[in-house]
């Protein structure tokens, strides 16, 4: 098996970092010594975790706006020539009923940012992720975006296009980088909270436990794994090993 990544001195674009899992995913790269540009819409969240942690780079972002998802994705190519580790995090709910209850409208506002903005940062990185020495795309998916479920439409269906944006950029990119989604589970994040507002969170692991999976995907994640699907629940023990050599990672 191949040398580990090296996390130190890599460069990270994550999204949706002001909070929950794309936050603790962001602190934990930075302490492994990566540059980290963490995305979101709040900036003032974004400009305390600046503040907490040295190598977070705060980067005020709507997904959705190509023009700044470009001039963020070449301020990236020319203050570093590449693009190591890009996450893909990003994602709101929507609402939680059948089909014949969601309406057009609410599907949409989900589908531009679950579906077209990770589309719009993932294509526009592409020119930084071919320019760096094996690369990897972590994007954030979920259970029902491999199994349909009753009352997760608009989700779901979202979720189901990112699996498939991922397919179309492992075959794309597998020549020059390495690209995988992660289901997390069930996390105690806020998103959790609002589809399970009667949920005790202290039931469910952390945004930090889901984050400590991605860092080991970062790690771990080898040109044989391009296209691959995981989940944190089945990488949990392993992250919390930190091995430190490579080690067969298991996949859905």
């Amino acid at each position: 098996m191949s040398d580990l990544f090296e996390i130190q001195g890599s460069v990270a674009l994550v999204t949706g970092a002001s909070r929950g899992i794309g936050r603790a995913c962001a602190r934990q790269l930075a302490q492994a010594g990566a540059i980290v540009y963490a995305c979101a819409r709040s900036e003032e969240a974004l400009e305390e975790l600046a503040s907490e942690c040295e190598g977070v780079r705060a980067c005020v972002l709507d997904l959705r706006d190509e023009v700044m998802v470009e001039a963020l994705a070449s301020e990236i190519m020319e203050a570093h020539g590449r693009l190591d580790v890009l996450v893909n995090n990003a994602g709101v709910l929507g609402p939680r009923a059948t089909l014949d209850q969601t309406g057009a409208e609410a599907l949409r506002e989900v589908l531009e940012v679950n579906v077209v903005g990770a589309f719009n940062v993932l294509s526009a990185s592409y020119p930084a992720l071919r320019a760096a020495n094996a690369p990897r795309v972590i994007n954030l998916s979920s259970s029902v975006g491999r199994k349909g479920r009753a009352q997760w439409g608009a989700y779901s269906i979202s979720k189901f296009g990112m699996e498939g944006l991922s397919e179309i950029a492992a075959d794309e990119l597998g020549e020059d980088a390495v690209v995988v989604t992660l289901n997390p589970g069930g996390t105690a994040t806020d998103m959790r909270a609002e589809a399970y507002p009667d949920e005790d969170p202290d039931t469910l692991p952390s945004a930090d436990d889901v984050a400590q999976t991605i860092v080991l995907l970062t790690r771990q994640l080898r040109a044989e794994h391009n296209g691959g699907r995981f989940s944190s629940r089945a990488l949990f023990d392993l992250a919390k090993a930190s091995p430190q050599k490579a080690v067969e990672l298991p996949t859905d």
